[in-house]
């Protein structure tokens, strides 16, 4: 046909393809602009980021090794807030795409670079639970961190020992007493002196993240900087 002779094929098939698979926010539902990714921009301009205060870190990070030299927090996870929907929807609802997009966001908010990091390292799913769910969303959003600022991903450093049930509803005290020891070096191993960049997906109490540190303290890393995707905050 003359009049498709000026254009490309894939001007013609994007048209086609976003008409017949429409993205949507993960947010709020409303379809996406093909200039928009993941988060409309209305929703995007609604994810809060986490101010670093020292009562933070104090009252929720209290036997961490010495070699644990920061925390680093993401976005605030609010109830029906915009970023608690973006990452139900890379937990639960098979978003990969969202956990990349919320790992680049990561690494821009807070300027990751290569040169000040060595590895990132996932904190794991138990296999029971990755079997179930599929894939590890720390390691995801580890990855788009990756895919950002080329720092590597060891995705296995780490293994967990037990299988937790839903800690939702606990006090920090018995969630400390559950994940005592859960947590183990795994298959990849990180070299000696390594800058680690230990990354969680959503930071409640700080057990979890304890836990992890205390088995990545393990590998002899010289620095261990604790990243939490998300911070659930206190009333």
């Amino acid at each position: 046909m003359p009049f498709l002779k000026n254009y490309k094929l894939s001007e013609l098939i994007e048209p086609l393809r976003y008409f017949l698979f429409p993205r949507r926010c993960a947010a709020c539902g409303k379809l996406l602009s093909r200039a928009e990714t993941v988060l409309c921009v209305h929703c995007l301009g609604h994810l809060i980021p986490f101010t670093f205060t020292q009562s933070v870190w104090q009252k929720r990070f209290e036997e961490l090794p010495e070699v644990v030299t920061a925390f680093l927090g993401g976005f605030i996870f609010e109830e029906e807030g915009v970023c608690r929907e973006l990452i139900h929807s890379i937990k639960y609802q098979g978003n990969r795409e969202g956990g990349l997009y919320l790992g680049m966001l990561l690494a821009r908010l807070w300027n990751l670079r290569r040169e000040d990091y060595d590895c990132i390292v996932p904190v794991p799913l138990h296999p029971h639970k990755l079997l179930h769910r599929r894939y590890n969303q720390a390691e995801i959003i580890a990855r788009g961190i990756s895919l950002e600022t080329s720092i590597p991903l060891i995705a296995h450093a780490l293994r967990r020992r037990h299988y937790e049930q839903s800690q939702a509803g606990m006090h920090r005290e018995e969630r400390l007493t559950r994940m005592k020891g859960a947590f183990a070096i795994g298959r990849d191993s990180v070299p000696a002196g390594s800058r680690v960049l230990l990354l969680d997906d959503v930071l409640t109490t700080g057990a979890t993240l304890t836990a992890a540190a205390k088995a990545m303290a393990e590998t002899k890393a010289k620095q261990i900087v604790l990243l939490a995707a998300s911070v659930d905050m206190p009333e």
